[in-house]
């Protein structure tokens, strides 16, 4: 019998797509201008490299991305010029943030049956600043456990630890709960390999290249299709 739901929140609850691609549009702009670039072609090809290579280590920071490409070409920003270009880039991810259309009323029809609970990856930069949104505040009310993974030793999402630690702070078992993400490696692998079963939340307003579902979860394009799931019947 399911007891409990958890949510991961950036692209789950929250969406914030539009500002990540505006935050990652204006750096790369102003590296290209500060570095000098003249191939615009190559450098994208790395930035895109670069930027994969560190999502896959579940490092986050930007500023890392960065510091690793301006390395490559030879160059050094400063620290001064890295933090303004951060401090732009979450403030157009803040700037986005929204609740999905349908969130705040599914959070409230679930929170009459069921323990919520919420786990959000830190990004090692202090940017848990894409949490900093009211929209944030606003959903995180209705919550019973909120766990920000990657801060304070506890391990970042995909490792199982901030799984079994939520099973704890909710009192349920692995077979009591449903995660629900949108990042297949991140939650979906995550809450997999910490044995709770998840589904794969995949908007329909968000457009993505979306991995192929190697194990074979339950999929939503809307938040309200959760209650017509098997899983919660």
């Amino acid at each position: 019998m399911i007891k409990a739901l958890v949510f991961d929140f950036v692209q789950t609850l929250g969406d914030a797509a539009s500002g990540y691609k505006d935050g990652e549009k204006n750096a790369q702009n102003k590296l290209i201008e500060a570095m000098g670039i003249t191939d615009t072609e190559t450098f994208m090809t790395h930035f895109r490299e670069i930027r994969k290579k560190h999502f896959l280590a579940a490092d986050f920071d930007r500023k890392n991305q960065w510091k690793e490409l301006q390395a490559l070409y030879g160059k050094d920003l400063g620290e001064a010029f890295l933090d303004k270009l951060a401090d732009e880039y979450w403030q157009f991810v803040i700037d986005a943030m929204k609740l999905f259309p349908e969130a705040e009323e599914v959070i409230i029809d679930l929170k009459k049956k069921y323990k919520l609970g919420l786990i959000c990856n830190s990004q090692r930069d202090g940017s848990t600043r894409a949490l900093q949104s009211p929209e944030f505040e606003r959903a995180c009310k209705y919550f019973d456990s909120y766990i920000l993974s990657g801060t304070d030793g506890i391990p970042a999402k995909p490792d199982p630890a901030p799984f079994k630690m939520m099973l704890k702070n909710l009192g349920v078992t692995e077979d009591e709960v449903i995660y629900v993400g949108d990042d297949y490696r991140v939650d979906i692998e995550g809450a997999h390999g910490a044995g709770i079963k998840c589904v794969w939340l995949k908007h329909y307003s968000v457009k993505r290249n979306w991995p192929e579902n190697t194990l074979g979860v339950p999929e939503i394009t809307d938040l309200k299709q959760l209650a017509e799931l098997d899983l919660l019947k």
